[in-house]
This record gives structure tokens, sequence and C-alpha cells, in this order.
């Protein structure tokens, strides 16, 4: 991550506040817009040099002009349709506007720059252009609560595709992408791994405790062919796709796919995903002849239809769907050990997502066509290393990558008693439980018993402290009535 102070906050916030004041363009446009000014900038820098000569600035046309052709490009790099590209145009009409955005954005620059001269390499528009669209993002999800469901905070997406087993040749699935965030924390695992054999000096270490690589030093890899995404969404499938440009990832395939209703024909080795929670489904889907609506079930259910045969899976899912009783749920949860190998379930502090407390838990599973039910792997993370607020401060603990070496190490881990973070279930315990999968529900406490004394000696010490304090008060009114 790159370093910012008080003075970049700012100057990403009035960036904000110019489109969404004087130019009325909704906040999630406003990513859009930025993002399209962002590629100009790198596509075209005479015309982002004129648009400030005085005398001299480009008409709003020819700007235009402009973004259509970056447009285009980004429709033929990450596979998408046309006509999403036509429906988002660039929606600034003022050229003033244009300009007040290009002094800010310029200025990011400078200050990024200055803070960032004593890192290791060149920082880059690379490095620069997706700091500001995930700032910008992110500002925008703290506000409606009818996004919560399409972002997961960046160091929460770290942790899961940290916790997958992912290879360089791989094809990597997100079956809602949103902004393809996940995907973008995958991608940069493998290019992490990929850099480490060249250049260890150059691997840093972020706010979170995570390995981490500017993206101007990934753009000098190749980028794997192997990311895919899909979203009914055609406003979240163009955010992807801008959000790979700005950070220099050169293919990925974007399809503006309903993974729940459309049929998937392709299989993937990799699959990481948030399913839907809380959403109905009208279309029949049956498991085992019992009637499906929740769409997290039938997400959930279509994983293990999608993976190769020797695929993995990272996925969120609702403590609901952990431990609900109704039917639906239960032959979920009992398909995922006919189908799956359970590899580990990971207990999500609450308030973990922005504008909701709902608590949560990561699955990690792999494609078991043997049908081996192996011992279940439970862990509780009881914080993420921020404060349960709005404000999200960062405390000094690194609780995330402690989750990471302890999934690997796991193995020696099977003689911990439930009374500790992490411990292994049978299948066979699970199964009695009608195939609860939730920490809380095989986690043992330690009660102490607490010695309160007899209770007749304590009324004895309460009334006499009774009497004193009594005493003391008509002390005290014979003293005033005496001044008086």
């Amino acid at each position: 991550m790159l370093p910012k102070n008080n003075l970049i906050i700012k100057l990403t916030d009035r960036l904000f506040n110019v489109l969404n004041e004087k130019s009325g363009i909704e906040s999630i446009h406003i990513v859009i817009q930025i993002a399209y000014l962002l590629l100009l900038k790198r596509e075209n820098p005479n015309l982002w040099k004129q648009i400030k000569q005085q005398g001299h600035s480009p008409a709003i046309d020819e700007i235009r002009e402009q973004i259509v052709h970056i447009q285009q490009q980004t429709a033929d790099s990450y596979n998408l349709p046309r006509y999403i590209i036509q429906d988002f145009e660039f929606k600034i009409n003022r050229i003033e506007i244009v300009s007040e955005c290009v002094d800010i954005i310029n200025s990011i620059y400078k200050e990024t720059e200055n803070l960032g001269s004593s890192l290791n390499g060149t920082i880059t528009y690379y490095d620069i252009d997706s700091a500001i669209f995930d700032d910008l993002y992110e500002k925008i999800m703290k506000k409606p609560e009818k996004f919560q469901n399409l972002y997961i905070p960046r160091h929460i997406r770290y942790l899961m595709a940290s916790l997958t087993q992912i290879n360089y040749s791989d094809r990597i699935y997100d079956p809602m992408c949103g902004n393809g965030g996940l995907l973008l924390s995958v991608y940069e695992r493998i290019m992490i791994k990929e850099y480490e054999s060249q250049n260890q000096d150059v691997i840093d270490t972020d706010n979170d405790g995570f390995s981490t690589l500017r993206y101007s030093l990934m753009a000098n890899l190749p980028s794997p062919d192997t990311l895919n995404g899909s979203d009914p969404n055609p406003q979240q499938l163009l955010l992807s796709a801008l959000s790979f440009q700005l950070r220099g990832i050169k293919k990925a395939n974007l399809q503006p796919n309903n993974f729940i209703q459309d049929n998937i024909s392709e299989h993937f080795d990799v699959i990481i995903a948030n399913p839907p929670f809380g959403q109905k489904f009208n279309k029949p889907h049956q498991i085992n002849e019992v009637v499906i609506k929740n769409a997290e079930i039938v997400f959930i259910d279509k994983i293990a239809d999608t993976l190769s045969p020797t695929g993995r899976a990272t996925i969120i899912v609702s403590e609901g769907f952990l431990s609900n009783t109704n039917s639906q749920h239960m032959q979920c949860r009992k398909k995922l050990f006919t189908q799956y190998r359970l590899e580990g379930v990971i207990s999500l502090p609450s308030g973990i997502f922005l504008n909701t407390q709902a608590k949560s838990s990561i699955l990690i599973l792999s494609k078991d066509e043997h049908n081996n039910r192996p011992d279940v792997w439970f862990y509780e993370l009881q914080n993420d290393g921020y404060t349960n607020d709005r404000a999200k401060r960062r405390t000094k603990e690194f609780p995330l990558p402690e989750v990471v070496k302890a999934f690997r190490e796991r193995q020696y881990n099977s003689q911990n008693k439930r009374t500790e973070t992490c411990f292994f279930v049978s299948f066979e315990e699970i199964q009695r439980n009608d195939y609860n999968l939730s920490y809380s529900r095989y986690k043992q406490f330690n009660y102490e018993r607490q010695d309160h004394g007899d209770v007749c000696e304590m009324m004895q010490e309460i009334i006499h402290n009774e009497r004193d304090i009594q005493n003391i008060l008509n002390e005290l009114e014979s003293t005033f009535i005496w001044k008086k």
C-alpha cells in the first residue's frame, strides 16, 4: 500500500465532491468518471496537459472521443460486451469541471510521489491510480446499505486469497465479482509468489502483516490469463474492468452472467466468492428433492458443479447458513461432505462488512470425488486488527497472518481441546448435530466457580456500612444547621 497523509485524503474527498456537487453525478458513477480521467492521463498525456493551457483547452467533445477509445480498449482487454461500455458514457459535460479534476489529480500525484520517495523502486501511475480508485470506491461503499454485500474489506480479501491454494496456471473464478476485489487479491498472491523467486528485496509488508508488491512491479511480469468473473450487474463488471486496467492487469474474462440462474458450462480450478446474503430465489432449484428458495444456498450448491475435479473454493457464508435447522440449509451443508472435502471453518468477528454487524465465516473447501470425510478444522478469529466501529482504526495486533499460519500448520492441532482457539471436530459429531458448522456449537468454555462468601455475613456487612453512612450524613446535617 502506498503511503498517504491528511492532504492526500482531503484531495481525494475533494475530487469526489467536485463531481458530486458541481456535476450532480451519482456516487457509483463518480468512480467510473475518475477512472476514465486517470486512464486518459496515461493514454494521452498531451491532451491532459492541454486541458490546463490557457486559451487552448480542448473541447469537451474531444475529451469524450478519447474516452470512447479508452472504453473500446477496456472492452477488448476484458472480453466485455460492447453494450456495457455504451451504457456508461463520459458524463462530465463542462471543461472547467474536467480542469478542476485535473488539478486535484496532479496534486495527488505530486504529494504521493514525495511521500513515496524512500520506497524501493519508482512509483508509477499503476500504484497511484489504483490507490485513488480504491479510496473513492471505499468512500461510496461506506454510505448506502444496498452495497453492503458487494464490498469485502481489503484485509479480509487478502486473508481469503492467502488461505486458498493457488497456482499460476489455475483457472480462477468469482461468480459474483462486484468490483473485482477478490480476483485482485488472488492475482496479487500469484504475482508475489512469482516475484519472490526472483527478487526478495521488493517484497514489502502491508499494514495487516501480509506480503505485498506494488502494481508497478507486477506489471513487469506477464499477467496470468486465468482470471474469470461474472456479475449480473453491468455497472459492477465495468468497475472490475477499469480497476484491472488501472493496475496494469492486461487480460481477464468478465461476463454479465447470473451465476444462480444461468447454466455455467465451464469448470474452474479455484473459486473465491461472497454469496448473496438474505436474498430469495424464484426459479426452482432442488438438492436431494428439497426445493430451495434461498439464494445463498443455491449459490453454494452450484459452486460444487462448477469446480474442476481437483478444484478448491474459499467462500464467505452467513452465520445463518452454518446453523439454520430447516431442511434446505441442512441438505446443502450435508452436500458439502459428499461433493467436497471440508478443510476448515473460520469464524469471523461481527462488523467486518461496512454498514452491517452481520456474523459470517469462511469455508475452505476442496473437491473430493472419493467422498472422504476427514475431521473439520475450526478457528475463531476474535478480531480482525481493526476497531469495531465506523472509524475502523488499525490496532497494534496482526491477527490475520496468524490465521493463515495456523491453517497451514493445522495438522499440529489434532490434540487441541475445545477450549482453545482452534480444534478439530469429527464428521460423525457434525452429522449428529444436523451438519451444524457454527464454531460456537462446538466451542467449550471454561467456567470458574466464584466464591462469594457467606450470605448472612454479607448482609451484616451491608447493614454495618449503611449505619456508618447514616451517621456521617447526620453529622453533616448538624454542621449545616449550626452554620445556618
